[in-house]
């Protein structure tokens, strides 16, 4: 099953953060917000998502972690990525590589 990428400008900002901060994947980075937010921490699969590009992270989520970890996003980051017509892009028409893809031999 493909993850679409709606939110691919998001998810390379977030990706980036990740790499900066030295999180090695973003199941490390739901533990450390777990124990940072308490209840209020989104759920592993949200964080999952925000770093596929299918979805951003919540709002208050995205304010905690640019307020404790300096993260540091525009607000066009966060709209969903559209075509020429001004139309969202449909779910299969951008995917971005997973973990797998991304580690290096």
């Amino acid at each position: 099953m493909k993850i679409s990428a709606n939110y691919v400008s998001f998810a390379s900002v977030f990706r980036s953060f990740l790499k900066k901060k030295k999180y090695a994947s973003p199941s490390d980075f739901h533990r450390d917000l777990v124990v940072s937010m308490g209840k209020k921490a989104p759920s592993l699969s949200t964080v999952w998502m925000a770093f596929y590009g299918a979805r951003t992270l919540p709002l208050e989520t995205i304010l905690f972690i640019k307020d404790r970890y300096e993260f540091e996003v525009d607000w066009q980051d966060v709209l969903p990525i559209k075509n020429l017509e001004g139309l969202e892009l449909k779910k299969a028409q951008l995917t971005l590589p997973g973990m797998r893809e991304l580690k290096r031999p």
